[in-house]
């Protein structure tokens, strides 16, 4: 990430990019450092908002039961934010009617 920020920097030196624009740059450069996990976490989010994701992405997302705790491994969490499942997280969307 930082060999690619150097060369986004010299660039925009050489054409003269407004600093303006090279802080907007730097505030999404988190967005180059996502690893799988942060995907997955991504494609179950839209799973759970009923939104279109990765069907490459289905059988490992209904594998994790309890999503909240899965994201968090490691780090402390409430109890009862750790043994949430999918269904206690996800949006609710009445039947459509005739």
């Amino acid at each position: 990430m930082e060999i690619t920020t150097r060369i986004i920097r010299n660039w925009a030196d050489e054409k003269g990019v407004p600093d303006l624009i090279l802080a907007e740059l730097d505030y999404y450069a988190f967005l180059g450092e996502l690893d799988d996990r942060d995907y997955l976490f991504l494609d179950m989010a839209k799973y759970l908002l009923h939104k279109p994701y990765p069907k490459a992405s289905e059988e490992v997302i209904e594998g994790i039961k309890y999503p909240l705790a899965w994201l968090m491994e490691g780090l402390p969490i409430s109890d009862e934010a750790a043994v949430m499942t999918q269904e206690d997280i996800g949006i609710y969307l009445p039947e459509a009617t005739e």
